[in-house]
């Protein structure tokens, strides 16, 4: 069978993704990306070089994202740069499960920070996902939902 890819949902679904994951956005772009900048600004008495770190972290975070992901009948491939999981079999998949907003927020958007659990820089806390494997676990939010459901139920 082949490749499908699915790409991830970046923009909130409803009025509740926009209260929540927009103050959430930009608290968490404010402590991993600008607090950082500044404080390195200050400390070299510099603002080219404190908004040059600006740049160079949040370039850093975007490495971790993942851009889509790619379904075979060998298992899910997520496409980004670094960080892990790249690739997860079928054997090594535990569960793949919809979770609810209140859990995506805790244990994908807010804690911990760094690795993201969360792994778009999705602004929808709506159906999301969660892949688990034998060591962790990571969220995902298909474009579309019930064609993510179809392809992952066909392969495995």
């Amino acid at each position: 069978m082949e490749e499908i890819v699915i790409k991830p949902r970046i923009l909130p679904r409803d009025i509740i993704d926009i209260l929540i994951g927009l103050p959430i956005g930009l608290f968490v772009i404010c402590l991993l990306n600008v607090l950082p900048a500044v404080i390195i600004g200050l400390l070299t008495k510099n603002i080219l070089i404190g908004c040059f770190s600006y740049f160079v972290l949040y370039g850093f975070f975007v490495s971790f994202s993942v851009w889509k992901i790619k379904v075979d009948q060998h298992g899910i491939k997520f496409v980004r740069l670094i960080g892990t999981p790249k690739f997860l079999e079928w054997k090594d998949i535990v569960k793949i499960e919809k979770v609810e907003r209140r859990e995506l927020v805790t244990h994908g958007w807010l804690w911990p920070l760094f690795p993201p659990r969360e792994i778009t820089w999705s602004l929808s806390a709506l159906n999301h996902y969660r892949i688990e494997w034998s060591d962790g676990y990571c969220y995902y939010p298909p474009s579309n939902p019930e064609n993510f459901e179809n392809v992952i139920n066909e392969m495995r």
